[in-house]
């Protein structure tokens, strides 16, 4: 369903909701440097490049480019466990791109124990193993090894390794092309995206199942050496970062649809990046084409996006929520980017979340279940797992943040956080935790809000449950009616939560959007 405003006598009427992809171009201001800040969570393990969590937030998994240990933060506790959760016997070169690329946490964990990791485990051969942890006596370790893909073929460079599971359960693997004419060749693993269920078995739907070699695994192709992925919690787009060698062959990132060729080594050239406008092309969402507009302080370095990932959380402040989080190796600093426009797949560069001082370099993102962001401090002289923090006491509590195409015809999609609410421990009457988005037009009756008057009309809006994030997404459909052009209308969260019949309700500022 689509939450729908319609002109009729001048008020905005709201019909449903929920629904669509939406996207939206804003020119934001950097958020203060001031109020961003990183705590060190974990430090001792030698270029961490990977992490992962457990769905409880209890265990931390963490691994590094150049030891075959997984390290084990339990964060409810605050401690680093002893002994490591395993020791892998891999291949690393310190001055290539081999060692441990990535972890990866079942999302059913708590029901199969299992975690995932890509890594060189021989000379220059490249795997995915599947590991059974137990838990004994405040530790965990693992007590079982399977590889569930390759070996195959590794390199000096451009390996990729990047694991995630997807929102649809399955298991998906960035491959590098090797340094090798490998993109192009749906048979070959190189250069791909690969999806594969836990076992290691092609994924049911797969683009070019049973045409050869290994392109029963491939999702999609085309690629150079992908560092960074991430899965949008709110539409489940898959979003990909690929390292360009230099110009005229650029740094992408990528909105990744299943069978679709992403241009590097297309034709006679042997390498394309950018966009090509070709049919036969999936253009990037975004490339590193404007060296003004991607490096403000001038700088001509390649932007070299590695790890990225969204931004979902009531801990975050509105005007980043629902956009991503890239770290640039070009210059060490991290990066906000957002869905752009009207556009579906284009992306936009929007600020510097924060600079030398205030951020340390990172290379790999996650979101973790408590809601904080956290990365891995590769580049340090030690290696650092850091927590990204937010620090303004004037943040409501609850809070909405538009982001979509506000012309006649486009959507809306707000983003709606407040902090996740649980039954009191022993509580038998059913526990609700929602937010309700009051949507209103310049001709109806004020609303008294600890926030000042609000024009709405009380009994218009739309529910939703919050996640486990503390995030609810309600899309807004807009007529393609030139009469609503330049109106201004305002949106205000709600946050009710209790026991269904006592239920506390918690409002937060009205947040005015224009037709444009």
């Amino acid at each position: 369903m689509c939450t729908t405003i319609r002109k009729e006598s001048l008020s905005i009427f709201v019909m449903a909701a929920f629904c669509g992809i939406v996207n939206y171009k804003v020119n934001a201001q950097d958020p203060p440097a001031s109020n961003w800040s990183s705590e060190v969570v974990y430090q001792g393990i030698s270029r961490p490049t990977s992490l992962g969590f457990t769905p409880d937030s209890k265990w931390m998994f963490i691994v590094s480019k150049d030891s075959g240990e997984i390290v084990a933060q339990n964060l409810k506790d605050g401690y680093t466990q002893g002994s490591p959760v395993t020791v892998l016997q891999m291949y690393n070169d310190d001055y290539s791109e081999t060692g441990m690329y990535s972890v990866a946490v079942d999302p059913l964990f708590d029901n199969n124990h299992f975690i995932y990791v890509c890594y060189t485990g021989g000379y220059y051969t490249f795997e995915v193993d599947r590991l059974h942890l137990i838990e004994v006596e405040g530790e965990i370790h693992a007590d079982s090894r399977r590889v569930i893909f390759g070996p195959i073929p590794a390199h000096q460079a451009h390996n990729g390794g990047i694991l995630k599971f997807g929102p649809d359960g399955l298991l998906y693997l960035t491959v590098g092309e090797h340094d090798q004419l490998e993109s192009q060749d749906i048979t070959n693993s190189g250069g791909k995206v690969l999806r594969m269920d836990r076992d290691g078995i092609p994924a049911p739907g797969n683009p070019f199942f049973g045409q050869g070699g290994d392109s029963s695994l491939v999702y999609a192709y085309g690629f150079r050496n992908s560092f960074g992925m991430a899965f949008d919690p709110a539409g489940g787009d898959l979003w990909l970062s690929d390292v360009g060698p230099e110009p005229p062959e650029y740094d992408e990132v990528n909105i990744v649809k299943a069978g679709l060729n992403y241009g590097w080594q297309y034709g006679a050239s042997g390498g394309l990046t950018g966009p090509q406008y070709l049919p036969e092309l999936a253009d990037p969402a975004w490339w590193a084409n404007d060296f003004g507009k991607i490096e403000p302080n001038g700088s001509t370095e390649m932007p070299t996006p590695a790890g990225l990932e969204f931004v979902h959380s009531w801990r975050y402040p509105s005007d980043v929520l629902g956009d991503v989080f890239v770290w640039w190796l070009g210059d060490d600093e991290l990066h906000q980017m957002r869905r752009g426009g009207s556009a579906l797949q284009n992306v936009d560069y929007v600020a510097d979340v924060g600079g030398p001082g205030v951020l340390t370099p990172g290379l790999g993102i996650e979101l973790a279940p408590d809601g904080y962001l956290y990365y891995t401090s590769f580049f340090s002289p030690i290696g650092f797992v850091n927590r990204i923090k937010y620090n303004d006491p004037t943040i409501p509590p609850v809070q909405a943040a538009p982001r979509g195409n506000f012309g006649p015809g486009g959507n809306i999609r707000f983003y709606c956080s407040a902090e996740p609410q649980f039954a009191p421990e022993g509580s038998t009457l059913p526990f609700r935790d929602r937010m309700f988005l009051f949507i209103g037009g310049l001709l109806q009756p004020p609303l008294d809000t600890p926030y000042g008057q609000l024009l709405v009309d009380p009994s218009v809006g739309a529910w939703g449950s919050v996640d486990t994030y503390g995030v609810v997404t309600m899309d807004v459909a807009i007529p393609d009616d030139p009469a609503l052009h330049g109106l201004t209308f305002y949106a205000q969260p709600f946050h009710f939560y209790g026991p269904q019949g006592g239920e506390t309700s918690v409002p937060g500022p009205a947040v005015p959007f224009t037709i444009q």
